[in-house]
């Protein structure tokens, strides 16, 4: 077996929420773009075998970057 360590994703609610704080998001961090970030189906068939485990962790958009400490803390 595989473990594939620096796994990210970013699920839709998280990401609409922060392009509500920052529309610019994409912009600024253009690795958001990939498909196999947002889109688990996408990922899932993409997958690279059946051997691959994945530690999954959130992309690196923290919402303390965009607002106050306490609004982050209700974010995360």
């Amino acid at each position: 077996m595989k473990i594939d360590a620096f796994a990210h994703i970013l699920t839709p609610e998280f990401y609409q929420t922060m392009l509500d704080i920052d529309a610019s998001i994409p912009k600024k961090y253009p690795f958001i773009e990939i498909e196999t970030l947002v889109n688990l189906d996408e990922r899932i068939a993409k997958w690279p075998d059946k051997n691959t485990k994945q530690v999954i962790s959130f992309a690196n958009i923290n919402p303390e970057d965009f607002v106050d400490g306490e609004e982050a803390s209700k974010l995360a």
